[in-house]
Parts: C-alpha cells; sequence; structure tokens
C-alpha cells in the first residue's frame, strides 16, 4: 500500500528529468548562428523599413526602434559601449520616422502612441542600470521620445486639419479660443 502512495511521486520526478533534457541549453553551433542571422535579419527590417510608407512604415520602424534598443541593452550588458549608443541612435531614428509616419498616415495612432510609451518605458529601464557616465545619452535620448511622444497625441484629426488647412496659424487660433469660449 505504501508503494502505490509513492508511485506518482515517483512518475511526476521521472516526467520532470525528462523535461528538462528536452528543454536542455542550446548549443554553441546554434547560438552563434542566431548571431549570424540576426544582423541580417535586422538590416532587411531597416531595409523595408525605410522603402514603406504609411501605417506599414510606421509599423516597420516601431519594430526597428525595439530591436535597435534591445541590440543595444545587450551591447551595454558586454561592455561595448560605443556600438551601443550607436544602437541608441538607431533606436531613436527609427522611432522618430515611425512617428512621422503614423502622423503622415493618421492611422493606428492610439497603438502607436502604445508601442512608443513601451519603448520609451523599455529605454528607461535600460538608462538605469547604467552608470551614470553612459547614461546620458538615454536621458536626452528619452526626453527626445517623450516631445516625439507629446507630438503624435497632440495632432489634429484629418477632419479638423481640413478644416483649418485654408486659414492661417493666427485665424485657427482665434476660432479654437472662441469654440472653446463657447464650450465653458
Amino acid at each position: 500500500m505504501n508503494v502505490l502512495r509513492g508511485l506518482p511521486l515517483l512518475l511526476l520526478l521521472a516526467v520532470h528529468c525528462i523535461a528538462q533534457q528536452n528543454s536542455a541549453e542550446p548549443s554553441p553551433q546554434s547560438i552563434e548562428s542566431l548571431r549570424k542571422e540576426g544582423p541580417a535579419k535586422f538590416a532587411e527590417l531597416q531595409q523595408r523599413a525605410d522603402q514603406a510608407s504609411g501605417a506599414e512604415c510606421a509599423k516597420l520602424s516601431m519594430r526597428a526602434a525595439r530591436q535597435a534598443l534591445e541590440s543595444a541593452d545587450r551591447l551595454f550588458l558586454s561592455g561595448n559601449a560605443q556600438a551601443a549608443h550607436d544602437a541608441v541612435d538607431v533606436s531613436m531614428h527609427y522611432a522618430q520616422r515611425a512617428v512621422e509616419c503614423t502622423l503622415e498616415s493618421r492611422k493606428h495612432q492610439k497603438a502607436a502612441e502604445i508601442e512608443l510609451r513601451g519603448l520609451i518605458r523599455r529605454m528607461n529601464d535600460v538608462a538605469r542600470m547604467l552608470d551614470s557616465e553612459e547614461r546620458q545619452q538615454l536621458t536626452d535620448a528619452l526626453a527626445e521620445l517623450e516631445k516625439e511622444r507629446d507630438r503624435l497625441l497632440s495632432g489634429p484629426t484629418p477632419e479638423l486639419s481640413r478644416a483649418i488647412a485654408p486659414l492661417g496659424h493666427d485665424e485657427t487660433r482665434v476660432v479654437l479660443r472662441y469654440l472653446s469660449s463657447e464650450l465653458n
């Protein structure tokens, strides 16, 4: 009877051991092949993002910005600060391009803002891990990304853009002030 009580525990232990053997670390050859494939895929993504337009441009550019930031994080951890700073610059370029494409296409603005917020959060995490000497560029980049996010959030809707297009800046301001005073 006592043998039957221990049987489920023995089976559970056997299943656990088999699962650990199947999920063993990848071989050094497969890790090396992933490293070789990564830059090629990223270069292809950059090329596709540069050639795209509209909503597709925004989506691909944001993906490129995220991947460049992840690359910068890995480079910072490996001690290659100069290459990491270059990767941060690439990330900034594609984040700004994503905002531009989103504003031009006027599609998926909320999704782009959420992605940009995630990029800001991730860059903030990376910056916290760095010492003060290496943190300055990321602090500046974070401020720039916040400006881009504000620009994305404050852009007028397409209907409003068409309505105020014939008006100049000053006339538009007068009309908007009048409308806001009427609402109050």
